[in-house]
């Protein structure tokens, strides 16, 4: 009877993690953007080198586009909310003619924004003020930052020296863009002048600039944070000098306190 038993168990055992391990899929690369909602994109590429731009809402996996059978190649995607992506992609027809363009995803329709960009590589930012910005590297290396005027891609014409390149950048609004150089030199652009913060060097670090804060997180992982007076939305309330408010804030505490006593 034991022997039935284990044989039976045994037999099980095999039927069960068999059928488990035939459900795992093997992927070589992981690409994801997350929507303020909580909606997931990221590109799923197997090991037959098909590649799919997947969203995954509630649990539920749903398939976009088939990026390998349109021979696209993604550079880069940012997700606003689950029917918003806007996604950077190369489309090559032949040996030299090469497409790199946006397009953007409005849930159910793909739609090419703005035209095509003559540029190397592109790295989309959102910015504070909703709109969206381009990062791209040109061919002889030179980066540069753009956004939509129209349907044309337009340079915002910050005045760089031949020694300064963007590593990174955020942006408050047109007129405010707060900005890391490959040097790790921090920099803020008013709209007319570009001024370098000189008492901190954070080579290759992210940038987060919200109004009245701005976010430093170095390749280490070390953050740093400073709170900016420069404020380009006077009409609305956003600037609140916060390191200010707080001290106004402790000194009438002490106040208070010595009344009491």
């Amino acid at each position: 009877m034991k022997k039935k038993t284990i044989i039976f168990i045994s037999l099980l055992a095999i039927f069960c993690f068999g059928n488990a391990q035939a459900t795992w899929e093997k992927l070589e690369k992981y690409h994801s953007t997350t929507a303020k909602d909580g909606t997931v994109f990221f590109k799923k590429s197997k090991i037959n080198k098909e590649e799919f731009l997947v969203k995954i809402i509630d649990g539920k996996e749903e398939v976009i586009r088939d990026l390998a059978k349109e021979k696209i190649v993604l550079f880069d995607m940012k997700a606003q909310n689950k029917n918003t992506l806007w996604s950077v992609l190369k489309k090559t027809n032949g040996i030299s003619n090469i497409s790199i363009y946006v397009e953007k995803w409005n849930g159910s329709v793909w739609e090419q924004v703005g035209n095509n960009l003559l540029v190397e590589t592109v790295k989309i930012i959102f910015g504070y003020d909703e709109n969206i910005y381009l990062l791209v590297k040109d061919y002889n290396g030179e980066k540069n930052i753009l956004t939509l005027r129209g349907n044309e891609w337009t340079k915002i014409n910050i005045p760089f020296n031949k020694e300064q390149k963007i590593s990174n950048f955020s942006v408050i609004n047109f007129d405010n863009i707060w900005l890391v150089t490959d040097k790790g030199e921090v920099g803020h652009w008013n709209g007319k002048k570009l001024s370098i913060k000189k008492d901190i060097l954070a080579p290759d670090a992210k940038i987060e600039a919200i109004p009245g804060f701005i976010t430093l997180i170095t390749k280490e992982g070390q953050i740093y944070r400073w709170a900016s007076d420069v404020i380009k939305k006077p009409k609305m309330k956003y600037g609140i000098n916060l390191v200010s408010e707080k001290r106004k804030r402790d000194r009438e505490m002490r106040i208070k306190k010595s009344k009491q006593k």
